[in-house]
């Protein structure tokens, strides 16, 4: 594994949960209107207590952070982003009991914050380097 792969995975991670506390504590302090606390899940579904979800929510991210970087040795940028993301969340949800969502779409009543957005792009980035043939350590 290379120095160059393992400061990408790390700047990925650490700058996506920095960027995302900021952002919230920025729109919480001066936009408080737009932010709501999601205790559920994707999409706001629910299962069990909040504690519950935070617990299990925060063994499936270990698991996956074991399985990619200990089992796998995947360190790049979308992993970091991707495990950033959810550190980011599994953050909110510990210390408000919830997601703090600000982003909101006119069309279509979703709330979401950079973290959910950090998780997609992390997903669909490792996706397509998987797919690429040529690129065997992601």
């Amino acid at each position: 594994m290379s120095f160059n792969k393992q400061k990408w995975f790390w700047l990925g991670l650490g700058g996506v949960v920095l960027f995302d506390q900021i952002s919230k504590a920025v729109i919480e302090r001066w936009w408080q209107t737009n932010l709501i606390i999601n205790d559920g899940i994707s999409f706001g579904l629910k299962f069990g207590s909040n504690h519950l979800q935070t617990m299990i929510l925060l063994l499936l991210w270990l698991v996956m952070a074991w399985i990619l970087l200990i089992q796998l040795r995947f360190k790049s940028l979308y992993i970091g982003i991707f495990l950033g993301g959810g550190i980011s969340n599994l953050i909110d949800r510990l210390i408000w009991g919830g997601v703090r969502d600000w982003l909101s779409w006119p069309i279509i009543p979703i709330s979401n914050n950079l973290a959910d957005w950090a998780i997609a792009i992390g997903l669909v980035g490792f996706g397509i380097r998987c797919l690429d043939k040529t690129s065997v350590a992601v």
